[in-house]
């Protein structure tokens, strides 16, 4: 899988946010915020070939988590990417 190309993150109000750059709609509601180690994992798998597995090392690789904890993490994180169009499945 790989991210949306039309997706963008960008900060607002202190919060970065996942919009769609190549839409006229105003619909917010599948926007998501990123905190910061879902900001990390975003800036490495941009534009790359990834999988939850993939996550789950950059989690374990950078931050103080457990393998389980990653794996749930980067579950959930792939759950809500998906959820807002920012996943492109190939």
């Amino acid at each position: 899988m790989r991210l949306d190309n039309s997706m963008k993150v960008r900060n607002i109000a202190g919060c970065n946010v996942i919009i769609k750059q190549d839409t006229e709609s105003e619909d917010m509601t599948s926007m998501i915020s990123l905190n910061n180690s879902a900001m990390f994992v975003w800036d490495n798998i941009i534009g790359k070939d990834f999988s939850e597995e993939t996550i789950a090392k950059l989690l374990t690789d950078n931050f103080m988590v457990s393998d389980s904890q990653a794996k749930t993490d980067a579950t959930a994180l792939v759950k809500q990417l998906k959820e807002c169009g920012a996943i492109v499945e190939e």
